[in-house]
């Protein structure tokens, strides 16, 4: 019983640190201006009282997604919801598929230059490493 409240006072604690780091998370309000250029990432997990935030994956820019829907068949934002359990072997495709063709892949550099080759194999690895180190989380794209 004691590890049992022990366990509900850190997810509190948790929860309420989150809610003031980032208090619109997880409730799909976005600021009026901000416009949808990057893929912000993080691995959630259902505590049974409320979904908290585990890990923070980072952003990176939407400029790199035909990258993502050649080497994968699909764009980072179908992650959303997605098992961690279910995103690994996708990821790691697409890992694969960016690794074995960089001339390719760096063709596709964004003109812009927001964002490169380097930077979405570095975020989609670094995406898949922490559903490794994290299986039973879900994954929140927004």
């Amino acid at each position: 019983m004691h590890a049992y409240r022990l366990s509900i006072q850190v997810v509190e604690q948790i929860i309420l640190y989150k809610l003031r780091v980032h208090p619109q998370r997880g409730k799909g309000v976005r600021d009026k201006k901000e416009k949808d250029m990057s893929y912000d990432i993080s691995l959630m997990i259902n505590t049974g009282l409320e979904e908290v935030e585990v890990v923070e994956v980072g952003n990176y820019t939407y400029n790199v997604s035909p990258m993502y829907y050649d080497s994968m068949g699909m764009g980072l934002n179908s992650f959303n919801d997605m098992k961690c359990t279910d995103a690994i072997p996708i990821l790691k495709k697409g890992i694969e598929s960016l690794q074995s063709n960089p001339a390719k892949y760096k063709e596709m550099n964004p003109n812009n230059g927001w964002g490169n080759y380097e930077g979405a194999l570095e975020y989609i690895r670094n995406l898949h490493d922490k559903c490794v180190r994290n299986p039973l989380c879900k994954i929140d794209v927004h």
